[in-house]
């Protein structure tokens, strides 16, 4: 089945939480599975976010975060937004 990486991270939060409730064993081992495939296109994608996030950093000052720069963040949206856009085929 085909996802773009923003339903995944927008679904990510929400699975976390049904893991919580007590649920029939076939939903709750597709579930488990599915989660774990979406992680680790959430890993993909966070690494990717660091990099446009170096790509469009304002200059490193020293004990803060590094953070888009205002000048650059329409910049920086708009290849997140691209991306988020991209599409994964993850079993379920």
């Amino acid at each position: 089945m085909k996802f773009s990486l923003g339903d995944i991270y927008g679904l990510t939060r929400s699975l976390q939480k049904l893991t919580d409730k007590e649920l029939p064993i076939k939903v709750s081992f597709r579930l488990y599975k599915f989660m774990k495939d979406c992680s680790s296109e959430m890993e993909i994608l966070e690494k990717s976010r660091v990099q446009l996030v170096e790509k469009y950093a304002a200059p490193y000052e020293d004990g803060k975060e590094k953070q888009v720069s205002d000048e650059n963040k329409e910049e920086f949206q708009k290849e997140f937004g691209s991306l988020l856009n991209e599409e994964v085929e993850i079993a379920f």
